[in-house]
């Protein structure tokens, strides 16, 4: 009687390791950049992002909930959004203002890109954003994503 042996190769799991450990690193790395999208990137990273479209065009306010006062405001054209990101303790020598708030007015549907704009702001205990919607519809403005062509 002749006897056979199937001979299988084996899975290194060396292999199995190194692959699982360089996905998770990406992963990792991948979860480090700032996704601009509605609702937030899905992780914290204190940053927001606020479209406006025709039947909501929207204005954002930053407010100093100390004073009440609205320190800062922009009117987002329609096709647009706007993004907003904080950056605390940037500034600990201002007890007023020891935070950096950086913005971009972008395209709607834009996922990554650089907030170039930034100004001082309150800590974040002391500080609210309000977004307010105009009357719409509102048509887009001439050079926007959405104004017809």
């Amino acid at each position: 009687m002749i006897m056979t042996q199937t001979i299988r190769p084996r899975t290194s799991t060396t292999r199995v390791l190194v692959f699982g450990l360089a996905t998770s690193l990406g992963l990792l790395a991948a979860a480090g950049c700032s996704t601009y999208t509605p609702g937030g990137s899905g992780f914290s990273d204190d940053a927001f992002t606020y479209p406006s479209t025709p039947h909501l065009p929207a204005t954002l306010n930053l407010v100093d909930t100390r004073t009440g006062q609205t320190i800062w405001s922009y009117e987002i054209p329609v096709g647009h959004q706007l993004t907003v990101r904080f950056f605390d303790d940037r500034h600990p020598e201002d007890p007023n203002t020891p935070a950096d708030m950086s913005w971009e007015d972008m395209e709607i549907g834009t996922a990554h890109g650089y907030l170039d704009n930034t100004m001082q702001v309150p800590a974040a205990d002391s500080r609210r954003l309000e977004p307010v919607y105009r009357d719409g519809p509102e048509m887009a403005t001439a050079g926007s994503a959405a104004a017809p062509k």
